[in-house]
């Protein structure tokens, strides 16, 4: 009876140890698709092919994808995308990479009704809310006074040339809100048109005005439902000079407690799971090395 108990002991050691190896490497699994997901859609990923210096690169991208005509950068911050436009399906760049590829965290894309040559008084640009700084994830950090005031600039590469940004406000809209997202606004309708803007704006550096050329950048809002992040910007003839270097000190350069605040929530879980197992793991083994208990 001992031995068979003994024998029943060892099956079960053996079992949630198949079982603690299982999940961990289930947990790193998730931890590694999730990386390659994000990476997928971070700025890093187009580098190459940024017409900041030079062209040539850009050049190669829309050889690969002659929808990509445009470059859309915000200072200090991680959006530093092509921008891409489908000639008639507005949908398309929400499951298309830049590069024409299927991809489910999309691509940065401007409005099918909107001018390319960026001359409509209001240009509709659009990108994935995505967490880690991917996509137009950073659009967030703007509803933060602090960095909404230290992040004034950016720029924007169309037509051959590039044009200087100016973040204007900050504003929280509803998906259904059609006016917002009303391409074309005709000189008639533009002081109404800023009028309702103004209603749901919740930082402002200065009133936009009727002669202004302006891109409303948007995305899904985090912690609303039907929610939309819109972040409205000026045109400007000048490009004014980056504030925070070449680097741009992209918020993914932190330190590593402030990077586990913002990680996703899969590898966040992920990583937690493998520690609990691994702890699991450690404790298990102490306690078979000091063997059972015994009383005097």
């Amino acid at each position: 009876m001992e031995r068979m108990v003994k024998g029943l002991h060892k099956v079960v050691n053996h079992l949630v140890l198949i079982l603690l190896v299982a999940a961990a490497l289930l947990a790193l699994f998730l931890v590694a698709d999730s990386d390659r997901y994000f990476s997928s859609a971070a700025h890093e990923e187009y580098a190459a092919f940024d017409p900041g210096s030079n062209d040539t690169g850009f050049r190669q991208l829309q050889s690969k994808n002659p929808d990509v005509f445009a470059w859309l950068e915000l200072y200090g911050t991680a959006i530093n995308f092509p921008v891409a436009q489908h000639p008639e399906d507005n949908s398309y760049y929400i499951n298309h990479d830049a590069t024409g590829a299927s991809s489910s965290t999309g691509s940065i894309f401007l409005d099918v009704y909107s001018s390319k040559d960026f001359t409509d008084f209001n240009s509709l640009v659009y990108g994935h809310y995505m967490e880690e700084h991917a996509m137009f994830g950073d659009l967030k950090l703007f509803q933060n006074t602090d960095f909404f005031k230290t992040h004034e600039y950016g720029r924007l590469y169309a037509s051959g040339r590039t044009y200087g940004l100016q973040t204007l406000a900050f504003l929280k809209v509803s998906a259904a809100d059609d006016l917002v997202y009303t391409p074309h606004i005709a000189n008639e309708q533009k002081a109404a048109y800023l009028s309702h803007l103004s209603d749901f704006t919740l930082l402002q550096r200065e009133e936009p005005t009727t002669s202004d050329r302006l891109l409303l950048l948007s995305s899904c809002a985090d912690d609303v439902s039907g929610g939309r992040f819109v972040l409205l910007c000026r045109l400007l003839e000048e490009v004014p000079e980056n504030p925070f270097g070449e680097s741009g000190e992209s918020p993914t350069r932190q330190k590593i407690l402030t990077r586990l605040e913002e990680l996703s929530g899969v590898k966040l879980a992920g990583i937690l799971l493998v520690l609990i197992i691994l702890t699991g793991a450690v404790y298990r083994y102490s306690t078979r090395r000091r063997g059972p208990e015994t009383t005097a």
